[in-house]
């Protein structure tokens, strides 16, 4: 192939990759569904998901239950494994037990590189950014 045609691919790609790690979760859907139309649109893409469906057949079901069972099981496994008692001790003394609990799940899935919208709270129910 030429190399600049690979250079343009790329540099389209990746500007599409910015923006879609930069966007909101109101716009997320839309720009992954952009980002798609882009992949099936250009025949290199398109080879390429070829090749790689020829390679891995049931990648599809793979991803499925990595996404679905991995990250709930390691979740349940971190707590009742090595968290138990401290998420005990932290549930007992506070009085928004679940709310504490919320947020060493919230920490969990940002140490794991999942970002979640998470609903802004304080004490004096202001938001506080």
């Amino acid at each position: 192939m030429h190399t600049e045609y690979l250079q343009s691919l790329r540099y389209k790609l990746q500007k599409r990759i910015r923006r879609a790690k930069k966007i909101g979760f109101e716009m997320y859907i839309s720009v992954l569904q952009q980002l798609w139309q882009f992949l099936d649109s250009e025949p290199a893409f398109v080879a390429l998901q070829t090749e790689l469906a020829a390679r891995c057949p049931n990648a599809e079901s793979v991803a499925d239950a990595i996404i679905k069972g991995g990250l709930e099981n390691a979740a349940r496994q971190m707590c009742e494994w090595f968290w138990r008692n401290d998420l005990f001790r932290a549930w007992q003394a506070s009085s928004r037990g679940e709310k504490t609990l919320a947020m060493k799940l919230y920490e969990f899935l940002f140490t794991e590189g999942i970002h979640i919208q998470i609903e802004p709270w304080s004490a004096s129910a202001r938001q506080t950014w």
